[in-house]
Formats: C-alpha cells, sequence, structure tokens
C-alpha cells in the first residue's frame, strides 16, 4: 500500500459557521495503480487531493504514505515545516488544470526545474522524447499550444520521479482532442516509470482507464471499487 487515509475530517470557517467539507473519509492507494476520483462540484475532490499533498491541513484523522526515506509510514498530518516541504519535494508530482509554466524558460528547463525537487530525477532528454516534446524542447511557452504546455508541466511534474502523480482536472483547459492525448500520456507514464496516478476529475469517461474508481458525494467516499472494464485510453469517448 502506497497511501493510506483514516477517517479524514476536513471543515472551512464560514464566519461563525462551521462547513464540514470531508467527512470520515477513508482511502487507499495501492502502489503503481492508476486511480480516478470522479464527484460534482463541491463534493469535496479537490479538497481531499490537497489533503494528501500536504497543501492543506486535516482537522483529525491521518494520512499515512508509505515508502522510503522520509516518511516510511509516518503520519504527514503530524509532519512541520521542512519535513512537510521534503515530503512534497521527494514524493509527490502535481499536474492540474492551469499549467503554471515559467514564462522566461523553455520547455527544457521549465521540466528540469522539477528535477532539483527531487534525489533520483529522471534523465531529462529521454523523458523530454517520451512526452513528444523533443521537437520544442527550445521554444517558450507562448510559442507552444495548450497540449504541449500540459506535457511540459506533466514533463516537470514527473522528472524528479514521485511516489505519488497528483491531477486535478489535467484536461480542464483542453479540447476533446488533446484531453485523450494527455490521458494517453498519463497511462503511458503509469506503464513506463511505475508512477502511482490519483486524477480528480468530472468525467466519468476518464474513469474507464482506472485501475480503481472512487466517487466522492457530499464529502465522503460513495464508492470505491476495483474497475473490472478497464480500457486503453485510445478508446475513450465522450
Amino acid at each position: 500500500m502506497l497511501l493510506s487515509l483514516k477517517n479524514v475530517h476536513k471543515s472551512f470557517k464560514n464566519g461563525e459557521e462551521s462547513i464540514e467539507v470531508l467527512k470520515g473519509i477513508d482511502l487507499d492507494i495501492e502502489k503503481g495503480s492508476v486511480n480516478v476520483m470522479l464527484g460534482p462540484s463541491g463534493s469535496g475532490k479537490s479538497t481531499l487531493l490537497n489533503i494528501i499533498g500536504a497543501i492543506e491541513p486535516i482537522d483529525s484523522g491521518s494520512v499515512v504514505m508509505q515508502g522510503e526515506i522520509i516518511i516510511d509510514g509516518t503520519d504527514i498530518a503530524k509532519l512541520k515545516n521542512m519535513a512537510l516541504t521534503e515530503y512534497r519535494r521527494q514524493k509527490l508530482g502535481f499536474v492540474f488544470q492551469f499549467y503554471n509554466l515559467i514564462p522566461d524558460l523553455n520547455v527544457k528547463e521549465n521540466i528540469e526545474v522539477g528535477a532539483y525537487l527531487g534525489s533520483n530525477p529522471l534523465n531529462s532528454d529521454d523523458l523530454i522524447k517520451s512526452l513528444g516534446l523533443w521537437d520544442h524542447k527550445d521554444k517558450f511557452p507562448v510559442q507552444l499550444s495548450g497540449g504541449q504546455m500540459q506535457r511540459t508541466s506533466i514533463g516537470r511534474a514527473i522528472i524528479k520521479n514521485p511516489a505519488l502523480l497528483l491531477c486535478d482536472e489535467p484536461t480542464g483547459a483542453l479540447d476533446y482532442g488533446t484531453s485523450k492525448e494527455i490521458i494517453k500520456l498519463l497511462e503511458d507514464i503509469n506503464e513506463e516509470f511505475k508512477t502511482t496516478i490519483l486524477m480528480v476529475t468530472h468525467n466519468t469517461e476518464l474513469a474507464k482507464i482506472a485501475d480503481r474508481i472512487v466517487t466522492l458525494h457530499d464529502g465522503k467516499i460513495g464508492s470505491d471499487a476495483k474497475n473490472e472494464e478497464k480500457i486503453d485510453a485510445t478508446k475513450l469517448n465522450w
């Protein structure tokens, strides 16, 4: 087991009112698996992803990521400051709907930024070729299409060879054809680098590529099951 969440709660203050957005979440993520979390807006998907990514603290419960070195079996809810920073650097990669590339760096340089955050980075030239960006490696973000920018963003996230890749609506700003290409790329990354992936989306079709599908509704796990009808990303249609 790579990641385990036990009885996770999260509330936000709205004036004097407290709004509970996560209500006792239990979730296990297997090493090397592709996991898709579905749910409507406001269900708590992004909040849960941010908690796993140590971007937001939890109110109660535990988030345990098992692995090597720093946080082997350690409850990250109890980590502070530098330990949390090291957890994010060594164990996690992030892919968001918006690319957040550095405008003054070219594709190769943007990707290599991620290499400085990990202790065992992948070879940047090999990765750029795998991403289909070799012919664009010297271009700057303003010269790229949306799909090329997202590929660059994904490259920056995985070059440090993270244990877990967290994807929050990674195709949300892309057209249909480019979205399929990005999902296929994530599938290929999982197969080539054995990267564990947790993707949050509202698109139920994307869940068909997952090993495991989790649904979230009103801050609770609605369902959590192995996908018995997994298909290749090239066969997705929506």
